[in-house]
């Protein structure tokens, strides 16, 4: 044998039991809650590496800090609880990531028209009436900026006429 070898072996028949440590310490050194740890326990996405049998204290090993920063940064994109457990139990690393890629595109094209929808609101939300005139019984708004849309224009003189249309534009101008 090689003498890398004989010092890795040996190094692995005396070394120490991994340290242990309770909830709460291994909760604080990841900056997350205890009830989280307890909930990935019960959905079995991180359990305990001991749990006494007496009082029910749960036991963490550092080894098992790479498994709860892996679990954090699915939870930081968007991954359910469900997904996680599918992630950890072998499913397609690449099959997961291309469901939730597709999920969070269809989330963006919802946000994006529920944005354009909003600033269609705000643009029409600035509308201020410069003048209102009474027309067949209507109550009409005018707006200066209505006066440089062509299509306001033509329906304004089709229905009243080029009057009407001098009458708007005299006193909105």
């Amino acid at each position: 044998m090689e003498p890398m070898k004989q010092v890795h072996e040996y190094c692995k028949q005396n070394k120490e039991p991994p340290r242990m440590y309770k909830i709460g310490m291994f909760a604080g050194m990841n900056h997350v809650t205890i009830k989280t740890l307890r909930y990935y326990d019960e959905q079995g996405i991180l359990k305990p590496a001991y749990v006494e049998e007496e009082n029910g204290y749960r036991y963490y090993i550092a080894t098992q800090i790479a498994d709860l920063h892996q679990i954090m940064a699915l939870r930081e994109i968007g991954f359910t609880i469900e997904e996680i457990k599918a992630f950890l139990q072998g499913k397609s690393d690449k099959e997961i990531l291309q469901i939730k890629r597709q999920q969070i595109l269809k989330e963006i094209a919802a946000l994006t028209a529920k944005l354009s929808v909003k600033r269609t609101a705000d643009a029409h939300k600035g509308f201020v009436a410069d003048m209102k005139i009474n027309f067949c019984g209507f109550r009409i708004a005018v707006s200066k900026q209505c006066l440089n849309i062509p299509l306001f224009n033509s329906l304004l003189h089709k229905v009243g006429g080029k009057a009407v249309t001098e009458a708007v534009r005299s006193n909105t101008g």
